[in-house]
């Protein structure tokens, strides 16, 4: 994580990965998980900086990645960096044919969001974060505490 770089710059628009984010060539995820699909991601894979209130999130009809203005310019490094790479997880389980959104199961049983932590969480152990603030990065609005150990149980982080 040493060499990934944000522009915290940019306006509301469409941007390429590389106008926003650089340095993720040697992440656990780039190298293990996405692997030669990373290339095409850096030259097809738009990204929406908007006003909104969040984080970020994958457009299941294009796959293009949406960031919340506010996010992108104040969110922590670290986490945007695991966002980002959480992403782009999703973006390639979209062209595998998977449904991101499936609403058959709650947020904590999608399968989509289960392979995606499990690897994000991995990254994150792989930067240095403690057992605390990987649970901490877990636990987003719409899901409860409890629902955080759960998933953090469901990918084998404790």
């Amino acid at each position: 994580m040493k060499n990934f770089k944000i522009n915290r710059k940019v306006k509301e628009g469409s941007y390429k990965l590389e106008d926003i984010f650089s340095g993720l060539e040697n992440s656990w995820i780039v190298k293990n998980v996405l692997k030669d699909k990373f290339e095409n991601m850096k030259k097809t894979v738009e990204i929406r900086v908007v006003r909104c209130k969040g984080y970020m999130w994958v457009d299941d009809i294009d796959g293009s990645i949406y960031i919340c203005l506010e996010y992108l310019r104040k969110g922590k490094k670290e986490y945007l960096y695991l966002d980002l790479l959480h992403e782009l997880i999703h973006v390639d389980q979209l062209k595998r044919g998977m449904n991101l959104y499936d609403t058959r199961f709650s947020y904590i049983e999608r399968p989509t969001e289960l392979e995606a932590y499990k690897y994000t969480v991995e990254e994150a152990k792989n930067i240095g974060l403690s057992l605390e603030e990987i649970i901490e990065y877990l636990h987003v609005d719409w899901i409860s505490k409890e629902e955080v150990l759960i998933l953090a149980k469901k990918i084998n982080l404790i």
